[in-house]
């Protein structure tokens, strides 16, 4: 009997520090998601205007008003800290659009991406992608890669094309890599400009001539009965 309450009084001791405890990890990460937002933000806007070369820890924990051994305690490395604030990227995009029909999906799904490249963070990848092409093709970034690749799959433009390949609204062997490539290169290449933005009319008359030329055209159906051409006879 003692050696039984012994362990019962074990156990209903341990249960207030377990609760505790997990009170504590509860409250740190509910404080570390603004610092951590903060960081992030803070690298986006660094490597806009500094580039990836240039870019700092410490000048990165000094926008974002932290100290900079709360950065290293975290992301060691500069490449740590780069890869984890572009693999927090794809998330914001947001769900699938459900408009109805692939035409419908895609566009919303291009215009939801002309706001993304005009914030900060979609700046900042456009500098890396474009400027910096180097920088996303290095081993270290192989996994941000991988997760933008594995997000495309579920929540991206390789997710709506399957959707519509299997409700029939696209043949099976419909290029999508040419589609994608080239929807969201013009996209990106026309949000360069600081004051060009492609509005929904210009999407739509992209999409439309993308879709005109990697859709099978059909074919004209052929005569039944083909008339035969009589010869005529000459005249005596």
């Amino acid at each position: 009997m003692a050696t039984i309450r012994s362990r019962h009084s074990k156990t209903a001791s341990s249960a207030p520090r377990v609760a505790r405890s997990k009170a504590r990890t509860s409250l740190s990460k509910a404080r570390g998601a603004p610092v951590i937002e903060a960081v992030f933000n803070a690298t986006y806007e660094e490597i806009l205007r500094v580039g990836y070369g240039g870019l700092s820890i410490e000048d990165v924990a000094a926008r974002a008003g932290v100290n900079k051994t709360t950065v290293y305690r975290r992301w060691p490395t500069k490449v740590d800290l780069v890869a984890a604030a572009l693999v927090a990227l794809p998330p914001q995009f947001g769900p699938l659009p459900n408009a109805g029909s692939f035409r419908g999906d895609v566009i919303e799904f291009a215009l939801s991406i002309v706001r993304f490249f005009h914030t900060i963070a979609g700046r900042a990848i456009m500098r890396l992608a474009l400027v910096e092409v180097g920088v996303p093709k290095r081993l270290e970034f192989q996994h941000v890669k991988d997760a933008f690749d594995a997000h495309g799959e579920t929540q991206g433009l390789k997710a709506i094309v399957n959707r519509a390949i299997a409700r029939g609204e696209l043949p099976r062997s419909f290029d999508h890599q040419v589609f994608i490539d080239a929807l969201s290169s013009t996209l990106s290449f026309r949000c360069l400009g600081p004051n060009e933005s492609p509005d929904r009319d210009f999407v739509e008359r992209l999409i439309d001539g993308l879709l005109m030329g990697l859709l099978p055209r059909p074919t004209a159906p052929s005569s039944p009965h083909p008339t035969k051409k009589t010869a005529r006879k000459p005249r005596t």
